[in-house]
């Protein structure tokens, strides 16, 4: 930025530049706002709702003590692909 300056730039705010563009702040405000409203996890669970989350999240510890870190692999590689 020093050398912007000695070359004859006559003030300090961002330029335009090629690339992937900027938010403004009313972009900002929306998501924001739409983050703030959106209810995408339950916050209560049905009793079958938590049943099934339990029987998961069990049958996941099972395959790890059977397969220990080759199992844990295997989730990081399905969500990279996935991504």
């Amino acid at each position: 930025m020093v050398q912007a300056f000695r070359a004859g730039r006559q003030n300090a705010t961002d330029q335009p530049r090629p690339g992937r563009p900027s938010a403004k702040e009313a972009q900002v405000s929306s998501v924001a706002t739409l983050l703030e409203t959106s209810h995408s996890v339950p916050h209560s669970l049905t009793e079958i709702q938590k049943w099934q989350r339990y029987e998961s999240a069990r049958m996941h510890l099972e395959r790890y003590k059977k397969k220990e870190d080759a199992f844990l692999h295997r989730i990081i590689a399905l969500d990279e692909a996935w991504a």
